[in-house]
């Protein structure tokens, strides 16, 4: 069997005007996972991406401290959807973040307040379909990462491994497909996954199965101080 390793990228730069963009700590943990990887002794048939610099970064970094001289292969497949106009139509104001953040900053736990926020607004653009009027439907988003998947699957030989680093967006789908969950929920699994955790996927004869979600055990050392959410 061959397995694939989805990956969210490390921490971005959540509150900023350029929300893509690695964080020093961003930086670090995409070293320490390339880190613990060549410490397992995993070779890579394929590193692949999304097209964003968070993803693109983050790939870099661990192919540098993997050592590992396979090429990083970009997909668009594995992009994350466009929160910013998730959060536009949920509320018109919102296309100016600073209307957001001058809200979110008067409650008592402004993090908690935006992912309520936020929550909502991926919940109207599930149930709004195809006839949304969204850029890209939630239908359409959902059938994209599992091309992405399949091709990919269906390119890695027998016995070799693949690394895809992507978003929170693309891994709750590709589990929830896989796990059999109902997408309209299974989307929601995006708000626990951490900055460069893992998801295993193995490929066997009859498909993809979920081995694993949201592996964070590389970060154990380090006491928590590597573990982010956003």
């Amino acid at each position: 069997m061959s397995v694939i390793t989805l990956v969210r990228h490390g921490q971005a730069s959540f509150g900023a005007e350029e929300y893509d963009q690695l964080t020093a700590l961003g930086l670090e943990q995409s070293r320490t996972l390339g880190e613990a990887l060549r410490a397992r002794g995993v070779v890579l048939e394929r590193t692949v991406c999304g097209t964003r610099e968070r993803h693109r970064g983050t790939a870099r970094e661990i192919v540098a401290a993997l050592g590992s001289d396979a090429p990083i292969q970009i997909d668009a497949a594995f992009d994350e959807f466009d929160h910013r106009e998730l959060l536009a139509r949920f509320d018109p104001r919102y296309a100016h973040l600073g209307v957001l953040a001058a809200e979110m900053a008067v409650e008592l736990d402004p993090l908690k307040a935006f992912d309520r926020v936020f929550e909502r607004a991926i919940d109207g653009w599930v149930r709004a379909g195809s006839r949304g009027g969204y850029s890209e439907s939630f239908e359409g988003f959902r059938a994209r990462c599992l091309d992405g998947l399949q091709r990919l699957a269906a390119a890695l030989p027998k016995e070799a491994a693949a690394l895809v680093v992507t978003s929170g967006g693309p891994i709750a789908v590709l589990a929830a497909e896989l796990l059999g969950v109902p997408p309209e929920r299974g989307v929601r699994l995006r708000f626990g996954l951490v900055n460069c955790g893992l998801t295993k996927i193995v490929v066997r004869s009859r498909g993809p199965r979920l081995a694993s979600f949201n592996e964070q055990g590389h970060f154990e050392h380090e006491g928590g101080r590597l573990l982010t959410l956003r």
